[in-house]
Order: C-alpha cells, then structure tokens, then sequence
C-alpha cells in the first residue's frame, strides 16, 4: 500500500504484489511505440552517435524495464526515438494518461547507489551498463526524466531518483543527472533529478511547498473528463535535458544507466534517451527553460540558462525569442543567467537559446503559449526543431510548413537472428508521410523490410553492413496542381 495515502487525502489503497500491474492498460496511440524485446546490447547501441565506440553492454533488472521507443508526435518529448528505462513497464508509458497510478511492482531489488541519492531505500531497480571509448575529453547525450508519482507524492518519501554515472579512464565518476537547485544561481548546489527536485509543488499537501525548478517541468496530470495535455502515460515529465560528464579520450570509460521506485514499488517513473545522441565532441552543452512556458499576453518569463564547455573555454550566450526580439550577444559567467522577456501577443513561440565558445556553438529551446491579444502582423505558430543543425541541442526551434526532410541521419546497429525494429521519421511538408526505399537503392539486408509508415522491422538473418537510401513522400496538396513533395537520406546498417 502507498504509505501515507490516506493522511495526504488521496484515498488510494494499491495493493502490492510483485510482477504485477495495477493501473488501466496503457493508452492506444498509433504514433508511439515501445518495443522491449530487444537485447541489452541493441539497446544500448540506439543511443550511441558520433565519437563513440561501446562494448561489454551489462543489464540489471526486468526485461520489460527498458527497451527503444519511436514516438512520432514531436510533442510528446522532442525525440523522436531512443531508448527508455522504467521501474516498472516500460510498455505501459505509451500516451495518452489514463491512469494517476500506473504501476508494476516487479520485487525486485533497488540500488544502493541510487537509494543514497533519493535519500531512502529504492526498489525495481533498472541499470544499464557499457564500457565506451570517447575521441574527444566529453560526452553528452539528452533526456528526459517522467513519473508517475507527479504531483501528488512531491515532497515526500517516494522520491523516484535516476542516474547517469559516467567513470573516465583515471576512475573518476559523474552523476551528469543533475541541475542547479535554484535557476539562474551560479553559487547554487547542483542536485540529482528526482520527483522532489523538479515539479511545481504538490496541491494535495497543505501548505503547498515550494515548486522545485517549475521552469523545466511539463504537467501532464490525469483528468478523467477529458485527454491529458500530453499523450503520454505519465502524470509530468521534464523538458529535454542534457547531461554532459568530463572524460579520457582514446581509452575505455565507462557508464551506468540506473532508475529506481523508492521507499515502495508502484507509482513507476521512467527516463527516456535521445536515439544516437551519445556523442564525444568539442562543442559547448546548451540549456534552458521557459518560467511560466504559457498564460495570457502581456505575459513575462524568465529563461534559466546554462551553458557548459568542456574545455573551460569562456562562454557567451543570445536568444531568439521568436517574436522578433533577442538578448545578446552576453557573456554567461559562472555558466548560467536568469534574462526575462515580455510577449507582447498571442501565438507559439520558440525560444531558441545559443551557447558559443567563440569557436562552436550549442543550441537549445523552449516554447511559450500565449493566448490574449492577437498578433497584428499575424498569427504565430512555431515549435522547438533544431535538426537543421547546431551542436549539443537539447530541443528545437523553428517555423512550421518548412520543405520536407527526412530527419533519422543514421540507423542503429541490428544483431543477428534478433527482433530489430526502428522507426524513421521526417519534418516538414504536408504530412502523413509514406516511406520506401528510394529508386536505385540497395536492398536491405536479409529479413528486414520497411513499411509504408517508416518502420524497418524483421530479424536479419545475414551478418554485414548495408548501405540503403531511403525516400519519403508527402500527401498531395488539395489545391491545385496537387503537389507533392519527396525526400530522400542515405543510411548504413550494421549487423553482427
């Protein structure tokens, strides 16, 4: 039972039997997918991008409680792939929320280590772990941490935690799962994510605490009179984040990928990882975070932002609000600053952030929804979607009805005689999309096959690497003369 239910007046009784499930199935949406069917290893290569070579892939916990997902809705989180870890089933995360309590309590062990940082005893512990070999002295990859313990269970003992150690080749170890407590402070402790370290407080405690870093949360709480906000199982989840940890090029270092409950088993959360965005690369981390991220023109925000080199190089920072307005070019000492900004109109914008060490550059985004007056030079309607380019981006910003372009640059790594399913994805156009491979093209390899929907599935029954172009097309415009447009990318497959 949740310890505590009653006396916070939730009236929930949840009963805990280990294996077990006690919630409504997860919610049917066709444009998102989790598969947990894969092995340890193929997972943990969905994450890997440039500058990084992995091996002796170790996993500890359910099978069911990690796997690679393909959401198609850029809503959802601003990934459109990667791998999740749960501590409970990652199956059930699929949108949209139809349950405040989704729950699988497996009886398994917890973690000590994250146990220490939750600050009480875990269970349904999940951890990934790799060796990797880095070309430069960084990594960086983005995620974002969901649970169900939101909003109700803030600030108390069921304090759902995470982590991502990374251990450089002299043994000194990262937790890079970490913001600053407080916004904008540069003399601010950093803090582990966690329910309690990121939420905007709990309506059910009385008084309310404080809200922990509002400014990179997204409330997603169940309602059941109507959809929830975001189609995603989980009752809040934060913006994309990005962790970057120090490390020794050119030898073996090595990470662990952990998630647990703590202090019960049920009211699971979930950490989902950006698909290939593991990367070793010189170019400086960005982040930053909207507060509030919607209301009624004229509506004021603050804009936490962070900025890391890791070369100790110094850093400058400048936005671009998406209304017309910017701030900067400004130094960003200390690695972080707190601007404000004022929408004066009506729209959705996209607050594209960019860090710069004179040399390279990092991007990250945000987005404000402001309903209110209506903007006299037309109505604005954007959203994050940084795939152009730029380095270390944590989100996306940009204009919609852009030319259509397919979006997956690279395919991961697919094991012999195993189940292997990715899905591809575009932007842009006029969508639904259709996929095949484009003419001319190499086939792919043995046993797998790719859907009018963009999905490459099957089990390769050959070993080697394929080199295939893949072509999308978008609908035909009503209007006439019926246009329609086509895109194509060439991508590599490995199989061993």
């Amino acid at each position: 039972m949740k310890a505590g239910a009653l006396a916070l007046g939730i009236g929930a009784l949840v009963l805990a039997f280990p294996g077990t499930t006690h919630a409504a199935p997860a919610g049917s949406n066709s444009a998102e997918s989790v598969d947990t069917t894969g092995s340890a290893q193929s997972v943990a290569q969905s994450l890997v991008g440039p500058g990084v070579a992995i091996s002796n892939v170790q996993y500890t916990g359910a099978q069911d409680a990690r796997g690679t997902f393909a959401f198609n809705d850029p809503n959802v989180l601003d990934m459109a792939n990667g791998i999740v870890m749960s501590s409970g089933n990652a199956n059930e995360l699929v949108g949209p929320n139809t349950s405040d309590s989704t729950s699988t309590d497996w009886g398994l062990a917890g973690d000590q280590q994250l146990s220490d940082l939750s600050g009480y005893p875990t269970q349904d512990a999940a951890v990934l772990a790799f060796d990797f070999v880095p070309t430069t002295n960084q990594v960086a990859f983005q995620y974002s941490f969901a649970s169900d313990e939101y909003p109700e269970w803030v600030n108390t003992q069921f304090n759902d935690v995470f982590a991502f150690w990374v251990t450089d080749g002299s043994g000194n170890a990262t937790n890079c799962a970490q913001v600053r407590q407080v916004a904008g402070d540069p003399t601010s402790p950093f803090v582990p994510v966690a329910v309690n370290n990121i939420n905007q407080s709990n309506p059910v405690q009385s008084p309310m605490p404080t809200a922990m870093r509002p400014d990179l949360f997204r409330p997603n709480y169940y309602d059941p009179a109507g959809p929830s906000p975001i189609a995603l199982e989980m009752d809040g989840i934060t913006k994309v984040l990005t962790c970057q940890a120090p490390v020794t090029p050119g030898v073996t270092n090595h990470m662990r990928l952990a998630i647990a409950d703590s202090s019960d088993g049920v009211y699971d959360s979930a950490v989902f990882l950006k698909g290939t965005s593991l990367v070793s690369n010189d170019n400086p981390t960005a982040g930053i975070g909207l507060d509030p991220s919607a209301g009624v023109a004229p509506l004021d925000v603050s804009a936490s932002v962070e900025g890391h080199d890791p070369n100790g190089t110094a850093l400058s920072y400048s936005i671009d609000w998406g209304d017309g307005s910017t701030t900067g070019p400004a130094a960003l000492p200390g690695d972080t600053a707190l601007p404000t900004h004022t929408y004066q109109y009506a729209g959705s914008y996209a607050a594209v952030l960019t860090v710069s060490n004179g040399t390279n550059i990092g991007k990250s985004c945000d987005e404000a929804t402001v309903s209110g007056q209506a903007n006299p030079g037309g109505p604005v309607n954007q959203s994050c979607d940084l795939s152009a380019g730029g380095g270390g981006s944590t989100g996306g910003g940009g204009s919609s009805g852009s030319s259509l372009t397919v979006t997956t640059l690279t395919l991961p790594d697919g094991v012999l005689n195993h189940k292997y399913k990715w899905s591809l994805h575009a932007s842009g156009g006029n969508p639904p999309y259709k996929w095949a491979l484009a003419t001319g093209s190499a086939a792919l390899p043995t046993g797998l096959k790719i859907s009018g929907a963009g999905v490459v599935s099957g089990k390769p029954t050959a070993s080697g690497s394929w080199t295939i172009t893949v072509s999308v097309s978008d609908k035909k415009t009503k209007a006439k003369p019926h246009t329609q447009n086509t895109a194509t990318q060439v991508v590599t497959i490995k199989v061993s």
